[in-house]
């Protein structure tokens, strides 16, 4: 069951959109959120810092890092990390 606008809605929920922007102050819970319904939902959660990404061969993180962060985080399953 799912309540959307104080009312019940039974069955299978379809997602129109795959991403999602937290908003708030530190220490509000946006990440601590994220972590819970990724454990929730049992699918794989990476943190990642996009003001430290950088093209590869320069300093800082290389975006593939964050495909291997997840990819990590799912056991290596490539269709888990694509849920």
């Amino acid at each position: 069951s799912l309540f959307i606008d104080s009312q019940m809605v039974t069955g299978d929920v379809e997602l129109q959109k795959s991403n999602i922007l937290l908003l708030g102050p530190t220490g509000s819970g946006k990440t601590l959120l994220a972590q819970t319904l990724a454990r929730f939902l049992q699918v794989p959660f990476t943190i990642a810092d996009a003001t430290s990404l950088t093209e590869a061969g320069y300093v800082g993180e290389d975006v593939e890092n964050i495909i291997l962060n997840l990819l990590q985080a799912a056991d290596y399953d490539v269709e888990n990390a694509q849920l």
